[in-house]
């Protein structure tokens, strides 16, 4: 049986580590919180406490890690702490890093993987550390998670005179998130992938559609709403020809929370 560690049993985490056990791995996974240890474990989870004070050594002994830490608390150290969880891995380990579109910063069209990285230097930096660390490794970029108990409609909804309404929306939903994840692992795919709902309606489009949809406030955007879009929009075609994946959530405009 394959053995698989989570780093970072969360909102992405926990359900991926269910998943995968529900495929038949043996999965490890970690919590900052010593009060969420027996939620992993009563799922099936083999639980460690992970934090600056507690590095346990046998969390990172695994066929396949899956790193999933956001850099928000950390910061310049975040670059540091990757390295030193990969220094923990044996040579053989097929590390999974959780990155963000956000590498990209505010590019204007069509982004794909050839795109150089120009935003968040913290993730960039550690993106870096994976794909120069003599692993198996693989970097996924997500774009902006969202499904059940992550609704994103709450930052906009009853706003007045909203900016760049024409903006492309690039969503991931839960469920796809986290099937993406274990077909990375199924099929030992290596590289760096983009990874969001290959339909991208417009930011007015959404959050309209999602804050009708749950009864809350519509926004109000200060521009019109026009046929061509702004701002970055991620491509996927490369996940989806590597993988020959479906999405089950391909259009944001049909997510469920």
């Amino acid at each position: 049986m394959k053995v698989v560690s989570v780093i970072g049993c969360g909102w992405l985490g926990f359900p991926l580590a269910k998943l995968l056990i529900n495929k038949g791995f043996s999965v490890k996974g970690s919590t900052t919180q010593q009060e969420k240890l027996s939620l992993l474990e009563n799922a099936g989870i083999e639980a460690y406490l992970f934090n600056n004070e507690n590095f346990p050594n046998n969390l990172f002994k695994a066929n396949t890690l899956v790193i999933n830490i956001p850099p928000s608390k950390i910061k310049e150290n975040y670059a540091h702490l990757i390295d030193s969880i990969i220094s923990k891995t044996n040579s053989e380990t097929h590390i999974i890093f959780i990155s963000s579109t956000s590498v990209y910063a505010e590019n204007e069209g069509i982004i794909d993987e050839n795109v150089t990285p120009r935003g968040n230097q913290y993730i960039i930096d550690a993106e870096n550390v994976v794909l120069r660390s003599n692993r198996k490794s693989t970097v996924l970029r997500y774009g902006g998670l969202t499904g059940p108990d992550r609704d994103l409609s709450k930052f906009f909804a009853g706003k007045l005179d909203v900016q760049d309404g024409n903006n492309a929306v690039n969503l991931i939903h839960l469920t796809d998130s986290i099937q993406v994840v274990y077909e990375v692992i199924f099929q030992e795919l290596v590289g760096v992938f983009n990874v969001c709902a290959p339909m991208h309606p417009s930011k007015n489009e959404y959050y309209t559609s999602v804050c009708g949809k749950l009864n809350k406030a519509l926004p109000k955007f200060k521009d019109e709403i026009s046929t061509t879009l702004t701002g970055k929009i991620i491509n996927v075609d490369k996940l989806i020809s590597s993988l020959n994946y479906q999405f089950i959530y391909p259009d944001p405009l049909k997510f469920e929370f």
